[in-house]
Order: structure tokens, then C-alpha cells, then sequence
């Protein structure tokens, strides 16, 4: 099967990240949950962009996985 090496006017790694958002707020809410809901509405209501957003919630994932 031939790859498609077609470049898109928006980066993939972006579009991941925008696509799988709700599953690490979902997977931080379990743990602590006013920490979701902080990132749910900071994401909703545009305060902040998915990269940044992406890599906070990452960070506070990993420090809950630590801290088990």
C-alpha cells in the first residue's frame, strides 16, 4: 500500500491532540476532578490553546501517575 505523504494545512500532531483532549480531561477527572473541570472550561471557553492545554494536562497526569 502506497503512504500518503499529501501535506494538510493543518499539522497532524495538532489535530491528535484536539481530537483526544476529552479523554485526558476524562482520565484527570477521575483523580482530581476540580482540575478537569478547571481544564474543561478553560478549553471551552477559549482561554486556552490546545498545545498549551495538551501539555499541562499531560504534566498533572503524569504527576497523579507518579504520586500512586
Amino acid at each position: 500500500m502506497q503512504e500518503n505523504n499529501v501535506q494538510l494545512p493543518i499539522d497532524r500532531e495538532y489535530i491528535y491532540k484536539r481530537a483526544m483532549l476529552h479523554k485526558k480531561i476524562s482520565d484527570l477527572s477521575y483523580s482530581d476532578p476540580d482540575a478537569a473541570l478547571e481544564y474543561l472550561r478553560a478549553w471551552a471557553e477559549g482561554r486556552k490553546q490546545v498545545t498549551p492545554l495538551w501539555d499541562e494536562l499531560t504534566e498533572a497526569l503524569n504527576k497523579q501517575n507518579k504520586s500512586r
